[in-house]
């Protein structure tokens, strides 16, 4: 029977193995070099926000979404704006953007969901 795994750990290490370890290593450096490049850019001309000041907003908010108070481990904060001013509130987690976009920001709709919500909790 072949076993894949056992296949693939013997490749590793050997010398063809590490080179294309090696070049894989480095594509996904360069990509990573490349997103904070594009994610400094888009911060920037978006939002008007320099990586320090993001950084600043991230450490007032002790590294935690502004709505589900959810530290951010390895996910990604999105930056929450007004749509008509464009004026940053604040960083929050894809699930509470989805929630703000998702009732388009209207506080009677997000309010009847809190209802709702407790209507079928308690």
């Amino acid at each position: 029977m072949f076993d894949a795994n056992a296949y693939a750990k013997k490749y590793r290490l050997t010398e063809k193995g590490k080179e294309v370890r090696h070049k894989s290593d480095a594509k996904y450096l360069k990509s990573l070099k490349w997103a904070k490049v594009v994610k400094k850019h888009k911060l920037k001309s978006k939002y008007g926000l320099t990586m320090d000041e993001f950084h600043a907003m991230l450490e007032e908010q002790h590294n935690k979404c502004a709505i589900c108070l959810e530290p951010v481990g390895k996910r990604r904060l999105c930056v929450d704006h007004c749509h008509k001013t464009n004026m940053v509130r604040g960083l929050i987690c894809n699930n509470c953007n989805h929630v703000l976009g998702n009732s388009k920001e209207k506080i009677e709709v997000l309010q009847r969901t809190i209802l709702y919500i407790i209507r079928y909790i308690l």
